[in-house]
């Protein structure tokens, strides 16, 4: 038996400082209705609102798979989420 399961889900991660210290936590997964970068940012910045009010006037950069929805220069999810 074939079974297939077509459900996009965001993890999300986080690498900052404290104390001097780096740390890295995993803050979150989400699912999608679509795996686009519209719908991704918006998972990715519905995640960070549950961690921090001020997340977006802290990010300082955005790692992802290198794929062409995170990355493409116009509308791609790190365009779209670096406007926060």
């Amino acid at each position: 038996m074939d079974v297939q399961c077509e459900e996009e889900k965001e993890l999300l991660f986080v690498r900052f400082s404290h104390q001097g210290k780096i740390e890295s936590k995993f803050v979150g997964i989400k699912s999608v209705e679509k795996a686009d970068a519209s719908h991704i940012s918006q998972a990715i910045c519905a995640i960070m609102d549950e961690v921090s009010d001020d997340w977006g006037r802290k990010l300082v950069a955005l790692g992802t798979d290198g794929t062409l929805v995170m990355t493409r220069a116009k509308n791609g999810v790190v365009r779209l989420t670096g406007r926060i």
